[in-house]
């Protein structure tokens, strides 16, 4: 059994353990509201911008751009994003383990970028497959990041060095969901819809494929940028629920202790009643 000593230097190990994991909870508790903010208010914007490319794809007969092109999948790149901390439960590894299991093995060559240090640590062990590159994410993304990372991938696959483009990351439903998602980011996939705009006759200015040459890769961009937004909500929510959980647990092991120390004292205490009053009887005789 534990001595007092050993019981009281663990609460109090405990009670310090309790001061981070709560501060923690609150400081990932106002990053989240945030977080959720920026994904919220960027949604708007993909709308509209996706409204103006169903107009401008509505007036076409042909779609040349090369963005819209699928071939057969040779070669496809995974861009995977993760958080670069820990202490968020199992938002990292219920991901990466996720895209393990339906990762498309039936394609001769497979390119893993990835978007934060988790995933880096997590895949290096455990795939064959080299890491084509990996960048520092934070925990607040910023479009110009998305926008680098994108355009790139766009490269590779008009030059023919890719033949599909996949994100895989964390959608945020709510505070105490995250989903793991893999999505097809390149090529661009389109469906005609018909919309209250269809009957309308539209003059472009530039032409037509002129403008899908500028919106398509802006498109795919904010693609990219919205899941790096959801998935830095998720780490917020999953990091906030793993430390108040944490707070929680340290509270019953306090109660559990403290049990314990009061039945150690007690037993001190009897032990010593127990001697003084043997020391007392032995002197009468």
């Amino acid at each position: 059994m534990a001595s007092l000593k050993d019981l009281r230097l663990r609460i109090k190990s405990l009670r310090n353990t309790i001061k981070i994991t709560s501060a923690m909870k609150m400081v990932s508790a106002s990053k989240l509201r945030r977080a959720k903010e920026a994904s919220i208010h960027s949604k708007p914007f993909m709308e509209n911008l996706n409204g103006i490319l169903n107009r401008v794809l509505e007036n076409q007969e042909n779609l040349n751009n090369p963005l819209f092109k699928s071939r057969e999948v040779k070669t496809i790149r995974y861009l995977i994003i993760t958080s670069d901390r820990g202490l968020c439960g199992g938002f990292n590894n219920n991901l990466l383990k996720y895209f393990l299991t339906h990762i498309d093995k039936s394609v001769p060559q497979i390119q893993i970028e990835v978007l934060g240090k988790k995933a880096k640590d997590f895949l290096s062990r455990r795939l064959p497959n080299p890491i084509l590159q990996h960048s520092v994410i934070s925990a607040a993304p910023k479009y110009e990041t998305a926008q680098t990372i994108a355009y790139k991938a766009i490269e590779a696959f008009q030059n023919n060095e890719i033949d599909k483009v996949v994100v895989v990351y964390n959608q945020f439903i709510s505070t105490l969901t995250q989903k793991p998602l893999i999505q097809d980011l390149i090529p661009v996939q389109h469906s005609k819809k018909q919309t209250s705009f269809s009957n309308k006759d539209y003059i472009f200015e530039p032409n037509a494929q002129d403008l899908l040459k500028t919106l398509l890769p802006k498109q795919i961009s904010l693609q990219l940028f919205q899941a790096l937004l959801d998935n830095a909500a998720g780490e917020h929510a999953a990091r906030m629920t793993a430390m108040d959980n944490a707070t929680s647990n340290a509270k019953e092991l306090i109660n559990l202790l403290t049990i314990k120390m009061n039945r150690a004292r007690q037993a001190a205490i009897t032990t010593e009643l127990t001697e003084i009053v043997s020391g007392a009887e032995s002197l009468k005789n």
